[in-house]
This record gives structure tokens, C-alpha cells and sequence, in this order.
């Protein structure tokens, strides 16, 4: 099986509000997003750690 590519919280970021999502808060290194149909979705923001990229 190979590996998925790893993406930083930015780039998540940016695919979440082309989505509808959009940027409600961050509570430390959490960045917290809700869509109008009520989805929420919580991404870490760990900048130059290697564990933050997926």
C-alpha cells in the first residue's frame, strides 16, 4: 500500500472553505470550522512539526 501525501493545516484550510466550510475559531493549535448544514470538522495547526502533516 502506499503512502498518502502529507498536507499542512493551510492547505486543509483552503480545501475546507472551497467546500463551504468556513473558519469559526481556534482554540490553541485547533482550528474549528462549521458548514451552514450544521458539519463541523476540527484540523491540529502544528507548524514545522512533521506529526501536523498528513
Amino acid at each position: 500500500m502506499s503512502k498518502l501525501p502529507q498536507i499542512t493545516a493551510k492547505e486543509v484550510s483552503k480545501v475546507l472553505q472551497k467546500l463551504g466550510f468556513e473558519f469559526k475559531r481556534q482554540k490553541g493549535s485547533h482550528m474549528f470550522f462549521g458548514h451552514k448544514d450544521r458539519r463541523t470538522t476540527t484540523i491540529p495547526n502544528h507548524p514545522g512539526d512533521s506529526r501536523s502533516s498528513w
